[in-house]
């Protein structure tokens, strides 16, 4: 079962919040445990790439946005900035988790390798079924499917059909195999 609460950690510094911002009038982050210890944000909506992510505004009426996972991790381990080329990795597989124990600062590159290859091969094996499933275009698949802009989607949508169509040469008129 899940259980909701409030994710600012009460023995954060004033300088802390104003870190990621001012606490007292951004929304609260709000969110819910799930199986494994996974924490889920619930008051914030996912990026394109699945992570939850937190908008700011600026004095001068601008606004920026900070990705939650790597704004728990940095406050949790005391990281005013971090090096160039570092990710936050989750070692639980879950985009949208912000559990600081579920997480762990790695090079970009090892990141890569390790995790956005697997998960864009998954990504787009899920994207060929609902493609095949629903015969829906691209901007609806990408508008379906967090982490899948509608790019990509086209891109895979065209060498998906360009595979089909040499297995379809071999099969005559009557649909029996040629030799």
């Amino acid at each position: 079962m899940s259980k909701t609460e409030e994710a600012v950690a009460p023995e954060r510094s004033r300088r802390s919040q104003a870190l990621i911002g001012n606490q007292r009038r951004a929304k609260p982050l709000v969110v819910e445990e799930r199986d494994h210890g996974c924490k889920i944000v619930t008051s914030h909506a996912l990026n394109s790439s699945g992570y939850p992510v937190k908008y700011y505004s600026r004095r001068d009426g601008t606004s920026h946005s900070r990705i939650i996972h790597r704004e728990e991790y940095r406050l949790f381990h005391g990281i005013d900035e971090f090096p160039p080329d570092t990710d936050v990795d989750h070692l639980c597989g879950n985009r949208a988790c912000i559990n600081v124990n579920h997480l762990q600062a790695i090079d970009h590159n090892e990141h890569r390798l390790l995790t956005n290859s697997h998960t864009q091969s998954e990504l787009e094996s899920v994207a060929k079924l609902v493609s095949r499933w629903t015969l829906c275009d691209a901007a609806t698949l990408a508008d379906n499917l967090p982490g899948l802009g509608s790019q990509r989607a086209s891109s895979w949508i065209e060498k998906w059909q360009s595979e089909a169509l040499p297995r379809m040469s071999n099969f005559d008129t009557q649909g029996i195999e040629s030799d």
